[in-house]
């Protein structure tokens, strides 16, 4: 359950960020299309995250993780559940896609590192 509380933390944070940005409220959310909501909010989780929630999913664990989630959380839960049913954003694309640009950055960060060429 670890896993979930962490991703639903973030998950709460980028949704306070959205809000503060468009200035509403929770009561106000209806206000705006879920769709390019859900798309905002998933674009700038970390892939960790993704993967746990698609996972709470794949595994049915959402009755048990129900009880960790903010309010915040359960209407981004219930946007996904939406995006299961329409498909308007890939998730397995969207983490594979995010996990290649982690394994690329890695590399590059690997290339340009300051290693010490000493033998044993």
């Amino acid at each position: 359950m670890e896993k979930y509380i962490s991703a639903f933390n973030e998950i709460d944070l980028l949704m306070e960020g959205l809000f503060e940005r468009l200035n509403i409220g929770i009561g106000e959310i209806n206000a705006y299309p879920s769709e390019d909501m859900f798309r905002i909010i998933v674009n700038k989780t970390e892939v960790e995250s993704l993967k746990s929630i698609n996972e709470m999913f794949a595994k049915n664990y959402f009755s048990e993780a129900h009880r960790l989630m903010s309010q915040n959380v359960y209407i981004f839960v219930n946007w996904w559940c939406d995006n299961l049913n329409f498909m308007s954003v890939d998730i397995p694309s969207l983490i594979a896609s995010k996990e290649k640009e982690l394994i690329i950055s890695n590399a590059g960060k690997l290339r340009s590192g300051n290693f010490d060429k000493k033998r044993l």
